[in-house]
């Protein structure tokens, strides 16, 4: 029976050399998260079209708390200067399930940023499939591609191992090894056929003398690395134009977790704004939950906004802040 279970196992996957939609936009082939309290910094920069243009830089930092249920806690907070300290802390968002705030968003520019930092950050694809799934009826997730005949067969075989187990004078008949020929053959037909039923979208490609697993849909367009499925590049064309994000080399932050150094994201508006990963870390179960820290810093930005109505300097750098799309 072990022998039966362990060429079942192989078999899956052997099957799974194809990768799936959903799978490739987990940030292929990345170490598990270290903990359930993530810390990730950032800097983000617009891209001006001239060198003479005063660069604007924003300094960000992201807490992320993983519940059990997989529902993702959230504080962003922004900063003037790369110290991020907390009484310079001037913006804060918090949501209390970022998936659900993410589904009532309209902005696409931001459902796209919070869902490739949800995808690189958290190994979590639930945010960005939903997204593309809205804008393409051809994108699948792993439940839509899934053979349902193997998945029905696998799980009456399973039942049948529990009973066994219980019952050891069991007289069940293992699903896998029925009596009639006929019936023989049609589970002989279903253990053959691949877990997931793969399509055309995504196929093996050349480019400059690599290979890349390309995605191709009508407007979602994604190359991956052959080796390790990290994204390279991503355009989603919308009714209101394309945006493209154009990611750097992957590199193992706090010793294990990949995420790329660089991001440039376009936007609808042809603005380009440049994301670097500046350090990221995991934790369990820290002392101090998001709620805590949320009510730290909004001291510090409430002091912040109290400033604005007697400073006309800062009000007028605050309305002309760039990266409009990082605040839901």
């Amino acid at each position: 029976m072990k022998k039966l279970i362990f060429l079942m196992l192989f078999s899956i996957s052997l099957q799974a050399a194809v990768p799936t939609m959903e799978g490739l936009f987990r940030n292929g082939e990345n170490k598990d998260l270290g903990g359930n309290f993530i810390i990730l910094k950032m800097m983000v920069e617009e891209q001006g079209l001239s060198d003479d243009l005063e660069k604007k830089i924003s300094y960000l930092k992201f807490y992320f708390s993983v519940k059990e249920n997989n529902q993702i806690e959230f504080l962003q907070i922004h900063f003037p200067d790369g110290e991020m300290k907390k009484n310079s802390a001037t913006h804060l968002y918090y949501a209390h399930d970022l998936m659900w705030n993410l589904k009532k968003e309209k902005e696409g520019e931001k459902i796209l940023f919070y869902s490739i930092i949800a995808m690189v950050g958290l190994n979590d694809s639930r945010p960005i499939s939903y997204y593309l799934k809205k804008q393409s009826g051809e994108y699948k997730t792993n439940k839509n591609v899934m053979n349902q005949e193997k998945i029905k067969l696998l799980k009456k075989y399973k039942d049948y191992l529990i009973t066994k187990k219980e019952d050891k004078e069991s007289i069940a008949i293992s699903p896998l090894s029925p009596e009639d020929e006929e019936q023989k053959a049609e589970v002989k037909k279903i253990l053959a056929a691949p877990l997931y039923v793969q399509g055309e979208n995504i196929i093996l490609i050349r480019k400059e003398n690599q290979f890349f697993w390309q995605l191709k849909l009508s407007n979602v367009h994604a190359l991956f690395s052959n080796d390790t499925h990290f994204i390279r590049e991503l355009t989603v064309q919308t009714v209101k134009g394309p945006m493209v994000g154009i990611f750097g080399e992957f590199h193992a932050f706090n010793g294990s977790h990949s995420l790329p150094k660089e991001i440039l994201i376009k936007d609808r508006q042809d603005k380009s704004y440049k994301i670097k990963m500046l350090s990221y870390k995991a934790f369990n179960d820290p002392k101090k939950g998001i709620k805590e820290r949320h009510r730290d810093f909004k001291e510090a930005v409430d002091k912040y906004d109290a400033t604005l109505a007697g400073d006309m300097e800062v009000q007028k750098i605050e309305s002309s802040f760039p990266n409009t799309f990082l605040y839901l």
